[in-house]
Parts: structure tokens; C-alpha cells; sequence
């Protein structure tokens, strides 16, 4: 009976028109993931980061958006996200790179007004997302670069599997569609830019984040910043680790219970695929 119910309401709402209208008083009622899966919503709305802050955040109806519409900042990686605020709110120069429309980047710029934060992203749909949620919110001491990042300059194929602009990637491999982009390194950009050297790194682009550190050079172990990057599997995790200076711990950011210490860097949960990777000195 409860599932017939859930059943006749979803068929109800998807026939209802105007909902980015009515969204919001829907929400307020927290209806179930059957009720708002239905319910891409378009539009301007605001994200409770803490309890002083809030973030501006333009929806085209994206299915991450959209769930952070109807269920907020702790409905997407919790614990990565609690723990980059903690780092956000202490550093002074930050770098998201695969920054997408922006979310972490924004993040750390609405809790540290201070920072220096510079996002990179790719694929022109996303950027132009990510330039209009900076706008929105008046973010002066953040930017979003058009570019990817590896361990070469110039122009490169960014491969995309049809609408998912999310998995966005370097690496042909299931990605059909084919996009020419510029690439930058680090190690350049930081040269040739007045942004300060950084001392916490995101980076999340799909299989390619040791190329990423391989294009830091010797910043990498000169600056010796904090780390977080995703680990799509066990190689990406070993070419990773082989690339840490020494000194640096290791977790995997678990989402359900917070910080777990490992000896090494490999693919563990399909839902938990962060590490933190830290310089022991800032422990």
C-alpha cells in the first residue's frame, strides 16, 4: 500500500507544471527521494554551509545540484566536505582542480574571505556554471580558469560520455564524445600567474590526478601542500603514493565515519573514493 501510494504521488508531481515555482515550499515539507528525483530543479537558491554562512548556487537542474537543493551540503560526500571547510577556513591559497560548476571552490571562498581560490575546469557547459555561482555570490578573491591540468601544456582531447559532463576526462575509455581544450600544468601556471603558491590542493579529474602532481615539479615537495584527491582505482592510488614527498600521511575519507589512516593509497568503498593526504607537519 505505502509503495502505491509513493507510486500515485510521483505520477501526480511529474504531471504538475511550474514546479522550479513551488520547489521550494516542497522542500520545506522534506518529501522522499521518490517525490524529488522527479523534480530537477532550475533556479537560484541558497546552501546553509555553517551556521553564519550561506552559499548563492544556480541550479540548470543537474542531478548533484539538484540533490543539494532538496537535501543539502550533507547529502553530498559529508565527511570531504566537513574536512575541506576545517582546511578551508586555515589556508591561504587554494586550488580546486576539475572544479566542475565550482562547489568546493565556492565553499572554501565563502568561509575565507582571506583566500586566495582559483578553480580549474574544462568543459565550457560547467565553467560557465562555475563563472555564474562566483558572480552570484561576489566572490572577488576567487576565479575560475578555463583549462584542464596534467603534466603537459598545450591542447589536448577532453573526452565526454554524451550529457554526463561530470565524468568529463582526459581518458578516452567510454567517453565518445571528443572536445579540443587548453591544457596548463601547475608548476606553469603558478609561474606565470600572480596566484600565490598553494597550500591545500582538491583534485578530482577522473583517473589523471598523479599527472596533475607530476605537472606540480618541484613544487610539489617544496610547497607541501594539503591534498585531497580522488582515487578511482588501485593504479591511479600507486602512481599517486609514488608521487608524495616524504612525510606525508595517508587516510581514505570515509563518508560514513570520518578519517581512516592507511599505509596505502588504493581503491577502498565505491561510496568513500577520497584521500587526505597530509604533510605530517600540519597534523
Amino acid at each position: 500500500m505505502h509503495l502505491a501510494i509513493e507510486r500515485a504521488i510521483s505520477g501526480i508531481v511529474s504531471a504538475v507544471p511550474f514546479k522550479p515555482a513551488w520547489c521550494p515550499v516542497v522542500r520545506a515539507l522534506r518529501p522522499p527521494r521518490q517525490i524529488w528525483g522527479r523534480l530537477p530543479y532550475q533556479g537560484d537558491f541558497s546552501l546553509r554551509v555553517d551556521t553564519r554562512t550561506l552559499l548563492r548556487l544556480h541550479s540548470p537542474g543537474i542531478p548533484t545540484l539538484n540533490t543539494l537543493f532538496w537535501r543539502g551540503l550533507d547529502s553530498y560526500e559529508p565527511e570531504t566536505t566537513r574536512l575541506w571547510l576545517y582546511l578551508s577556513r586555515g589556508a591561504t591559497s587554494i586550488l580546486d582542480v576539475g572544479a566542475q560548476y565550482g562547489l568546493f571552490a565556492l565553499l572554501a571562498a565563502a568561509v575565507n574571505r582571506r583566500a586566495t581560490v582559483t578553480g580549474f575546469e574544462p568543459l565550457r557547459p560547467m565553467f560557465d556554471l562555475f563563472e555564474r555561482n562566483i558572480a552570484l555570490n561576489g566572490f572577488s578573491q576567487a576565479r575560475a580558469v578555463y583549462a584542464a591540468v596534467s603534466d603537459r601544456a598545450g591542447e589536448v582531447d577532453l573526452h565526454v560520455n554524451g550529457e554526463d559532463h561530470a565524468t568529463a576526462s582526459l581518458n578516452p575509455v567510454g567517453r565518445p564524445s571528443r572536445h579540443k581544450v587548453t591544457c596548463v600544468t601547475l608548476e606553469g601556471f603558478l609561474r606565470d600567474s600572480a596566484h600565490p603558491l598553494p597550500d591545500l590542493l582538491k583534485i578530482d579529474v577522473e583517473g589523471y590526478e598523479a599527472e596533475v602532481l607530476t605537472g606540480m615539479g618541484k613544487l610539489l615537495p617544496e610547497v607541501r601542500p594539503s591534498l585531497i584527491v580522488e582515487i578511482l582505482n588501485d593504479d591511479v592510488g600507486a602512481r599517486v603514493q609514488a608521487l608524495l614527498p616524504r612525510g606525508y600521511a595517508i587516510y581514505q575519507i570515509d563518508e560514513k565515519q570520518g578519517l581512516v589512516p592507511r599505509r596505502e593509497i588504493r581503491r577502498v568503498d565505491r561510496r568513500s573514493r577520497n584521500y587526505f593526504l597530509a604533510p605530517e607537519e600540519r597534523l
